[in-house]
């Protein structure tokens, strides 16, 4: 979780941005958004029913839910109860041992994704399309609500491999586009050690096409060229298989 007073602006998983004031109950009211591969905006943040502000900000809820896949869990619980989106609360609750506010978020999150994007998202739940109708319908809410951004489907190995959720030049991809922490956790170590202006920044000279002089590659945001992937199992190997198992 980002620390309190903290004001947070990166990256969309659809080239937009996220800027959030996080206050202490998590994202504070009024979030700006602008999420989805649709470059959708969103200018408040408010629950939609069983949550409260912030409610999945206490420490043994957030351990939780960044050791775990949230994105698949809501979504087959949530297409498991389809036509009786009363036990879907109960379904999340046997995934995972939150708290009954947080689980509160996750269900009105479900119920929204499958009132909303329904159509869009079966038989598929991991599509761009999916991902983009849940953001900017049920986006804004889950992340008041809960305290988390809204959540992503995206692992390390897509964006290693096809550029996965990175639309942008620069390569930062944020947390809320990737289905577990431990993903998000890989990649930014994998991005630190084949990419980073500091130490150690292995493979910048064949990843960033700021040095390479040619096209975009893993350091900006695009699939790791055969250079650039030789690099990195060659000075980034234990970074590089951790990204890939996630």
């Amino acid at each position: 979780m980002v620390a309190v007073g903290t004001t947070v602006s990166t990256g969309g998983p659809g080239g937009g941005s996220v800027t959030a004031t996080v206050g202490t109950g998590g994202v504070s009211v009024g979030t700006s958004v602008t999420v989805g591969t649709g470059g959708v905006s969103v200018t408040s943040a408010t629950s939609t029913g069983t949550g409260v502000m912030g409610a999945c900000g206490d420490g043994p809820d957030a351990m939780i839910l960044e050791e775990n896949g949230q994105y698949t869990i809501v979504m087959h619980c949530t297409m498991d109860t389809v036509g009786n989106t009363g036990n879907l609360p109960k379904c999340l609750h046997s995934k995972w041992p939150l708290s009954h506010a947080c689980i509160g978020c996750f269900a009105d999150y479900g119920e929204c994704s499958l009132e909303a994007c329904g159509s869009v998202c079966e038989p598929d739940l991991t599509t761009a399309s999916c991902e983009a109708c849940r953001n900017q319908n049920c986006g804004a809410a889950f992340a008041g609500c809960s305290g988390f951004p809204a959540l992503g489907s995206v692992t390390c190995d897509q964006i290693l491999t096809d550029g996965g959720a990175q639309q942008t030049v620069n390569g930062q991809v944020p947390a809320e586009a990737f289905v577990t922490g431990y993903a998000n956790s890989n990649y930014f170590e994998l991005k630190n050690c084949g990419c980073s202006t500091k130490a150690p920044g292995h493979c910048r000279n064949v990843c960033d096409d700021a040095l390479s002089n040619g096209p975009p590659d893993f350091c900006n945001g695009a699939p790791a060229s055969a250079d650039c992937l030789s690099c990195l199992e060659n000075h980034c190997s234990t970074e590089l298989m951790s990204c890939q198992g996630t």
